[in-house]
């Protein structure tokens, strides 16, 4: 089942988020953390796949604009596109304030866990959080060759943190901020198979409304389960285990008997 839970900027009003400290590379979110006090520990994604941004797409907008999916939340006007080397300091610096989002229909990121740091599994109950900038947007996730489509305004798929009076918005525009929680088991993975790749597709909401200029804002992805599950053996193999153990106490009764 895919969850979901929307930050609200209404009712109580907004805190702002604190831009977290981070590189290009893998980083561990404590559930202390400003802004991320209501969920597990975060294992963000460390490896920057690749994008729908073609190779010459090298620099922000000008002649590069045509080759450029891609805009950020430093970009003033929607002619200005930033290169995969921005793509990748965005995604993987651990910083919610830091999202992107494009234009174009079509529009793609992969992501994934090298396990140069981590490794993320499928585990017992929510398994990936993928931090949206906007609050009216749809998104989709392709894993394993399976894509599934998550809604923010979706009503039947919001899932509720403990505690419901945190709202947050994030700089530099106040923008509100949602959280969608994904289990893996979705996409058919096993709970001993590590997670490497995901494709995250960015303009699915372009021309859902006549106005829609753009797609969702990706901020973070991260995961909460960095081990396996342990499988436990099928009942017939461990009745027969403890029947062959049972033959081999018998056995040596019987010896110790002669």
């Amino acid at each position: 089942m895919k969850k979901m839970t929307k930050f609200s900027t209404t009712t109580i009003g907004s805190i702002m988020l604190m831009a977290l400290s981070g590189s290009v590379f893998a980083a561990v979110i404590a559930p202390g953390t400003t802004g991320f006090e209501n969920t597990n520990t975060i294992y963000t994604v460390d490896s920057f796949l690749g994008s729908s941004n073609t190779s010459s797409c090298t620099s922000t907008g000008g002649l590069n604009a045509t080759n450029c999916n891609f805009h950020n939340y430093n970009s003033p006007t929607l002619n200005s596109f930033i290169s995969n080397s921005q793509l990748e300091t965005d995604l993987t610096d651990a910083d919610v304030s830091s999202y992107v989002f494009s234009s174009k229909g079509s529009a793609w990121v992969d992501l994934g866990f090298s396990g140069s740091s981590y490794n993320v599994y499928n585990g017992d109950g929510d398994d990936l959080v993928v931090y949206l900038a906007g609050n009216a947007f749809s998104i989709e996730m392709e894993i394993n060759g399976i894509t599934n489509s998550y809604d923010v305004t979706t009503d039947d798929v919001v899932h509720l943190q403990s505690d419901s009076s945190m709202f947050y918005t994030i700089p530099p525009n106040g923008i509100a901020l949602s959280a969608i929680f994904v289990e893996l088991s979705d996409f058919n993975m096993d709970t001993e198979t590590a997670l490497t790749s995901m494709r995250m597709t960015l303009g699915m909401d372009l021309g859902s409304e006549p106005n829609a200029k753009y797609g969702p804002g990706l901020s973070l992805v991260g995961g909460f389960h960095n081990e396996p599950t342990a499988v436990p053996l099928p009942l017939p193999i461990v009745l027969f285990a403890s029947g062959l153990g049972l033959l081999g106490v018998v056995a040596r009764r019987n010896k110790s008997c002669v």
